[in-house]
């Protein structure tokens, strides 16, 4: 009776546990692009990590994300993917986030060296401001990966090879979040001095916010 009694309160805890996972996500209806798209990843011996949802889902999400636009028409989100290999499917995960974050904030210093050029084009920068915030953006880049905080996971996979396991992670982080990191940090570097430098880049930050 105990063993009878015991196996029906594992059952129920399954069905709760089912339960909850459907109430967190609402699998969503899938377009005939991202089921081809997940019979690739599938036929290439992807799999989902354990506990995280389909390889189609995930693209799905993958896929709304890079959709998003701002009311300027401009992408909402920074995009980044990281590939990695391990001899265990913890450090080769590690490794994949650390390397999509890397490029994470790659994306973002490229960002404000594009801007700093396009001002600098447009006279609203000296050659001296432009060198001073490309040189200052050089310098901050490196702590920015430590501020980024917590980025959206859109797809994480893996698969085993004969002695090793390959993750690949692609991760989003919103535009105007990541210029407000990385324009404070300039901000603190240049210190009390080149104000009118400092003005111009708080525009910015103003403008990335809209």
């Amino acid at each position: 009776m105990k063993n009878i009694n015991f196996s029906f309160c594992i059952i129920l805890l399954c069905l709760l546990q089912n339960t909850l996972q459907a109430q967190k996500y609402k699998f969503q209806k899938l377009s005939s692009d991202v089921k081809k798209e997940s019979r690739k990843y599938e036929k290439e011996r992807w799999n989902s990590f354990p506990g995280g949802l389909p390889i189609n889902q995930q693209l799905n999400n993958t896929y709304n994300k890079q959709n998003e636009l701002d009311d300027y028409g401009m992408q909402k989100w920074f995009f980044a993917t990281g590939v990695s290999v391990g001899q265990t499917l913890a450090s080769a995960e590690m490794q994949a986030n650390e390397l999509a974050r890397n490029e994470l904030v790659k994306q973002i210093q490229s960002d404000i060296k594009s801007f700093t050029e396009s001002n600098l084009a447009n006279n609203q920068l000296s050659k001296d401001e432009a060198a001073s915030i490309t040189k200052t953006v050089n310098v901050v880049t490196n702590t920015v990966a430590q501020k980024l905080g917590r980025v959206v996971t859109l797809l994480k996979i893996y698969r085993e090879t004969a002695n090793n396991y390959v993750v690949q992670v692609q991760i989003g982080y919103h535009i105007s979040s990541a210029k407000k990191i990385i324009i404070e940090e300039i901000k603190k570097e240049l210190g009390d001095n080149s104000n009118n430098i400092k003005l111009k880049i708080e525009s910015f930050l103003n403008q990335s916010n809209n």
